[in-house]
């Protein structure tokens, strides 16, 4: 879910740092989707579309701090770059994708298919990362499922391509897959592969199945940075009911959370005692 996103950002604004800008480097942007498509076609590269809005905050924090750094720059140039507005020459597009928070880039193929999305503001050194990865995946991709088909008792490679396949949002092939690692009790690592379709559920209007994945995430991990935005799935939907109570059990859950930095915390319980003075008037 990509409202997930911004809310763990407003918990956690005081964990955000990054670098200076630098004025020296610069990605240069396709002016239209029809041009990123012709030059992805000329050079085999793949499109990244921005999707922005002229009111997403964290659209400009990307703009200002994230994309003139230049790692980033160099990062980008592996991919045909192209900045789009949802709400006006992107909208189009931007339901192609389902696109339903800002910002989010997704990597697109040269024929225009899908390849992998993401969502939210990140960091620099995240944001590289993540960029790395998107081009690592599209080689990866058919290896992984060639090595997977020939040895699928091979549980470390099956994890990495589960990873793979839930990035890429390769829902069919990775059902079966999921369903092999549980039975080999592997269930604690694939907290982040069901993450990621508690997210597609909410995004495709799916509550129930929602809450299946986000709760299998809170029944297999430890971890603060998986329990999180776990928590934070089920308080979008409790708030999208209006259900205050609800929305207030969660929040008293993230509490509970282990290891939670103190800023997370103080974040959390400002939003309960928002939502007691609001409920109150």
């Amino acid at each position: 879910m990509r409202a997930r996103v911004s809310l763990a950002l407003a918990v956690g604004l005081a964990l955000t740092a990054v670098g200076p800008s630098q004025a020296s480097a610069k990605t240069t942007w396709q002016s239209s989707w029809s041009s990123a498509r012709a030059a992805s076609t000329k050079s085999g590269r793949p499109i990244i579309v921005d999707f922005y809005t002229t009111w997403c905050y964290w659209c400009k924090k990307l703009d200002s701090d994230v994309y003139p750094q230049p790692k980033v720059v160099k990062a980008l140039g592996q991919f045909v770059p192209v900045k789009l507005d949802a709400e006006h020459e992107g909208k189009g597009l931007a339901a192609k994708y389902a696109i339903d928070g800002y910002p989010t880039l997704v990597v697109v193929a040269p024929n225009g298919e899908f390849v992998e999305r993401i969502v939210g503001y990140h960091p620099a050194d995240d944001f590289v990362q993540t960029l790395h990865l998107a081009v690592s995946d599209n080689t990866d991709y058919p290896i992984l499922k060639a090595k997977v088909a020939a040895n699928p008792t091979d549980i470390a490679t099956s994890l990495k391509f589960a990873n793979l396949l839930a990035r890429r949002e390769k829902d069919k092939e990775l059902m079966p897959l999921l369903t092999s690692l549980e039975a080999a009790n592997e269930a604690p690592k694939l907290a982040d592969i069901y993450l990621r379709l508690g997210d597609t559920c909410v995004s495709n209007n799916q509550p129930t199945q929602a809450t299946t994945w986000y709760d299998k995430v809170i029944n297999v991990s430890t971890n603060a940075k998986q329990l999180l935005p776990a928590h934070m799935g089920l308080l979008q939907m409790e708030m999208a009911k209006r259900d205050v109570g609800g929305a207030i059990a969660e929040l008293q859950s993230m509490l509970d959370i282990p290891n939670l930095p103190k800023a997370e915390k103080a974040g959390i319980q400002s939003m309960i005692d928002q939502i007691n003075a609001s409920a109150s008037q």
